[in-house]
């Protein structure tokens, strides 16, 4: 799955531009994010400095754009992940919820039954001195 994650905010790729690059040439992608078989821009603007760069060094390569659906964008939207791999197992529905949203949700609960004790307690000091 073509996402990376910055800061725990997953970004999706927008095109797989395959082709074949040698060891040399492959260092000329070091700022991309590369694969087997091409690189991976998630932005038009890479999209077009990897293009540049394919045609300044005459090598051949086809443009695909990556389409991702408007319900994975969602799910993903406005929650934060540890690493790639956390963000993907979410996506593929291996895990319910990333691990940092299960922390924040923990201490919630823990703040909430810290309240509900204090409410209790309070509670039964009034009963026992009414």
């Amino acid at each position: 799955m073509y996402i990376r994650t910055l800061d725990g905010i997953v970004s999706f790729a927008e095109y797989f531009i395959s082709t074949t690059l040698t060891e040399s040439q492959r260092n000329l992608f070091r700022m991309f994010q590369l694969e087997a078989e091409g690189v991976i821009c998630y932005s038009e603007e890479e999209k077009l400095q990897a293009e540049n760069l394919l045609i300044e060094n005459s090598i051949s390569f086809l443009i695909e754009q990556i389409v991702f659906t408007e319900e994975q964008k969602q799910k993903v939207s406005n929650k934060k992940f540890n690493s790639r791999t956390e963000a993907i197992d979410f996506l593929n529905g291996d895990i319910d919820e990333p691990e940092s949203e299960i922390i924040t949700n923990l201490k919630k609960e823990k703040e909430d039954l810290k309240l509900k004790l204090d409410q209790a307690e309070n509670a039964l000091l009034a009963m026992m001195f009414s």
